[in-house]
């Protein structure tokens, strides 16, 4: 849905998510007695109530929204060619039915990075994803550091010390492997649905003997 203001238009997005709209070469336009839109500002707005929310309100939103929908995932590989057969493939992702895409584009300007992509074998269902280690590091990472997640925190303070250590290369010392795939396995509650066990992957990695470098 579009206002039109004077040839100026203001793009408002139905849904049941949050979303950015601006006005351009507008010194000052009214919205429905709650707020006035300067010139040049981006303004904020929540469906179904119209609120008017300024940067931070909305980054802060979003945090909020993400605690509920995201997802810190460090996948576990069976990888002949890596040095100790297995690897971890750290991830971040928030999905959404498509009707609600936009959000994720939101999320992708916000950290200014990832991509979003229909999820492989559902039409309806698209994904915001940031699967790069160093776009980890430097985009996701820091920004929940410094806003801090609720029902996410646990999942997230160790996704964050993995893909760290992982960045620094501490899991080439195969004892410090075993310390991050521990740690791998209290996530998304506990490796329940993961395909191999615990257990079963320590024994496979055998000696502690530190990896050689390639």
């Amino acid at each position: 849905m579009t206002l039109n203001l004077g040839g100026n238009k203001i793009w408002l997005y139905a849904g049941n998510s949050c979303q950015v709209f601006g006005t351009r070469r507008l010194s000052s336009v009214k919205i429905q007695r709650i707020g006035t839109i300067s010139r040049k500002q981006k303004i904020y707005i929540f469906n179904p109530r119209i609120r008017v929310m300024n940067k931070e309100q909305f980054v802060y939103y979003l945090t909020g929204f993400m605690d509920g929908e995201s997802c810190f995932c460090i996948a576990l590989k069976n990888q002949k060619s890596a040095k100790v057969n297995w690897v971890l493939d750290p991830i971040f992702h928030v999905t959404q039915h498509i009707n609600n895409k936009e959000i994720l584009y939101d999320l992708q300007r916000l950290f200014q990075c990832g991509i979003v992509i229909k999820k492989y074998g559902q039409v309806d269902t698209m994904q915001f994803v940031v699967q790069s280690r160093r776009e980890l590091v430097e985009y996701v990472i820091p920004f929940f550091k410094k806003y801090q997640l609720i029902t996410k925190k646990k999942d997230f303070e160790i996704f964050a010390e993995v893909v760290e250590a992982l960045d620094n290369h501490k899991h080439k010392d195969i004892n410090e492997f075993k310390k991050l795939l521990k740690k791998v396995f209290q996530m998304n509650g506990g490796g329940k649905q993961r395909r191999y066990k615990l257990n079963d992957v320590l024994k496979s990695l055998g000696s502690s003997e530190t990896i050689r470098q390639t």
